[in-house]
């Protein structure tokens, strides 16, 4: 699904839509909630292979701030939105450079 945001966001073989390009993203945000409990589905998979398809949680917050900031195509321009969804974007990159530090200590004292 985020490679469908990707594609709506950047006019990418379709027509730019910030409308469209912001309810995928949503979509893929609700999806990566959910792959925590479920199997990924095969569409999803290839999605993966995308340009777009494999962003990370903290790069479709970061894209859905940056709509929300301008708007367009039916998107109405939301600053208040905005700065949430570019806080949330923060506050997951940073969960993942945690993350990622965490398993590299892992590793070398293993």
């Amino acid at each position: 699904m985020a490679a469908t945001a990707y594609a709506f966001q950047f006019g990418r073989g379709c027509q730019a839509s910030a409308a469209q390009a912001a309810h995928w993203y949503r979509e893929a945000l609700s999806v990566k909630n959910h792959e925590l409990h479920d199997e990924e589905d095969e569409l999803e998979q290839d999605g993966r292979r995308l340009p777009g398809g494999d962003a990370q949680e903290h790069q479709i917050l970061s894209a859905l701030a940056s709509l929300y900031e301008v708007g367009g195509d039916g998107l109405a321009p939301n600053p208040q939105l905005a700065w949430q969804f570019a806080s949330l974007a923060r506050s997951s990159a940073l969960r993942n450079e945690e993350a990622a530090s965490d398993g590299d200590e892992s590793a070398s004292n293993g």
